[in-house]
């Protein structure tokens, strides 16, 4: 059994989250507002989005700061964040070869 959790910045905690509530979750947030959530493996692992006013910037790490990586395009489509979270949560592995990853340096 998979162990994850969506997490929004409102609070809302969701264990083993559905693809559709997974869709819900990300086309409910506000570009004006809360508008990142977290799809937490542990809280060194896991992917995570936040919403601007022209698409969606998407982002992972694995288990240390030092191995935090971005995706190139910083404008993607809400279609393409659920299928990379899907397939996160889901264990696939094709969130990470469908998008182009940068490793970026965190403080």
């Amino acid at each position: 059994m998979k162990n994850i959790q969506l997490e929004l910045l409102d609070g809302t905690v969701i264990h083993n989250p559905s693809e559709g509530e997974i869709a819900d979750a990300l086309g409910g947030l506000d570009p004006d507002g809360d508008a990142v959530a977290i799809l937490a493996r542990t809280d060194m692992t896991y992917m995570q989005t936040a919403r601007g006013d022209v698409g969606f910037a998407l982002e992972y790490q694995v288990e240390s700061l030092f191995q935090h990586y971005q995706c190139v395009d910083q404008e993607l489509s809400m279609e393409r964040v659920v299928e990379a979270f899907v397939s996160y949560s889901q264990g696939t592995g094709t969130w990470n070869r469908n998008f182009q990853w940068e490793r970026i340096d965190l403080p």
